[in-house]
């Protein structure tokens, strides 16, 4: 895959075609924004580009490129309040970075997300997702309550949780204004622990009940071929130990680097046999030494974020759907995937993911706004033939299981699908998109198409 900086991490969206700018102050992203002769729209805000979709991409469709701006040189000072628990830094530092450095003062985040590369200014406005422990939000936007914004005119605004526009923030993607500093709620130290088991899929709706039981937060590992199931559940244990756990290290491993690159090896072999073959026993790998071998006592919850920047690449989609019909949707979706194998010749290399997430309406256009929801997240190389065609076709079965996806981790979205998904809630947020932007200076192809953009007299 591409390492061009024109693209994404992953390789295979183009972010811009035209001027690339590098803010390294606030004030230089203002007159950015305000100078649209020098800077043409549209403006794209970007940081690491792990989004997999191109909702970053400085694209004006027909009418050519933009102006992407990238966030990264944009870090400011990194500011803990521990009297407010709050944490305020730039848009450009990394989340594992951060996340290190709060450790250090003995602090963490509440959501310890494992894609370490997701930058602060993305992390407080679009969507992300992890296990949620009981009484606690899986979204990393959920916990950011102040933001300073530049605006698409270039005038610059502080907006925090009390205005009735900010839940409208937490999931522009850029699309109110470009963030300068975000400050988030912090909390002190306290070590987990992490256990698995195995179940077969008949065993998921009784299975679920028992996991969730108030304290605890529920990851699944998802093996559609073999119809298993692996849970990954997390609780806290109170405390610190200071230590970096090896068993946690080995996991990141097996997971960023590891399991792709076997992925990687099977989908280069000729025969669809011994595809198959390795791609089984690489199944029955995974399974058992995460239900045999992987069970940590004690560990500190940053140790499980991971630097993908370096990372075995690999590509992902994402719905989420509600937690009381999900019993009966997921043997639905391995069925699913089943059928997939038939007609297109399309198996996933690698375990798909599942999180059991907690009802969140602190963003407008949150995926679990109506209630908890479990996740289906297929996982892919990306080098699969068909996997194109596995997403389009699984776009429309989620839409009609009534699924919820996100505009940054769900490729081949179409408009009636997001429409269908958030309904009023999008109209809502296109109205307050309207009011901040009302030029349409930072509205780009992708949202132009997916959004009910009005253009007449536009």
């Amino acid at each position: 895959m591409s390492s061009n900086p024109e693209y994404n991490w992953y390789g295979n969206i183009q972010c811009h075609g035209g001027r690339v700018v590098h803010p390294e102050s606030e004030d230089e992203l203002a007159n950015i924004l305000g100078n649209d002769a020098e800077y043409p729209s549209p403006v794209r805000p970007c940081g690491s580009r792990h989004s997999i979709t191109p909702c970053m991409a400085a694209s004006a469709g027909e009418r050519g490129w933009g102006t992407l701006v990238d966030l990264s040189r944009l870090q400011g000072p990194l500011r803990v309040d521990e009297q407010a628990a709050t944490v305020t830094v730039g848009p450009g530092r990394r989340y594992i970075d951060v996340a290190r450095a709060l450790r250090t003062r003995g602090w963490q985040f509440h959501v310890n997300t494992e894609i370490g590369s997701l930058t602060m200014g993305s992390a407080a406005c679009v969507g992300t997702k992890d296990s949620s422990f009981p009484g606690e939000f899986g979204q990393v936007g959920s916990y950011a309550n102040s933001v300073r914004l530049v605006s698409a005119d270039g005038r610059v605004r502080s907006i925090d949780q009390r205005d009735p526009d900010f839940a409208a923030l937490r999931s522009s993607y850029g699309l109110l204004g470009v963030v300068s500093e975000a400050t988030y709620r912090i909390a002190p130290i306290e070590d987990i622990s992490i256990e698995h088991e195995e179940i077969e899929l008949g065993e998921f709706e009784a299975a679920s009940r028992r996991w969730l039981d108030g304290r605890t937060a529920v990851f699944l590992y998802l093996f559609p071929y073999a119809n298993r199931v692996v849970a990954e559940l997390r609780r806290k244990v109170g405390g610190d130990s200071g230590k970096a756990s090896k068993s946690v290290a080995m996991r990141n491993f097996f997971w960023g680097k590891g399991v792709p690159r076997v992925a990687r090896l099977g989908s280069h072999l000729p025969s669809h046999v011994s595809r198959e073959m390795l791609f089984q026993s690489e199944d029955l790998v995974v399974r058992k030494y995460l239900a045999h071998l992987l069970e940590v006592e004690r560990f500190n919850p940053v140790d499980q974020i991971i630097d993908f920047e370096h990372a075995t690449k690999f590509t992902f989609s994402m719905w989420g759907f509600a937690a009381d019909r999900f019993a009966a949707i997921l043997p639905q979706y391995f069925a699913f995937c089943r059928e997939q194998r038939r007609q297109i010749d399309f198996r996933s290399s690698m375990p798909d993911a599942c999180y059991h997430i907690a009802q969140d309406q602190s963003s407008l256009l949150s995926y679990s706004y109506d209630g908890p929801v479990w996740t289906v997240d297929p996982v892919s190389t990306g080098i699969e033939a068909g996997w194109d065609d596995f997403l389009r076709a699984f776009n429309d079965r989620c839409d009609a299981w009534g699924g919820v996806p996100l505009f940054n981790q769900t490729p081949w979205l179409q408009r009636r699908h997001v429409e269908r998904a958030f309904g009023v809630r999008l109209a809502r947020f296109e109205e307050t998109r309207r009011r901040f932007d009302p030029r349409d200076r930072l509205l780009n192809d992708y949202f132009r198409q997916l959004l009910p953009v009005a253009t007449e007299g536009r």
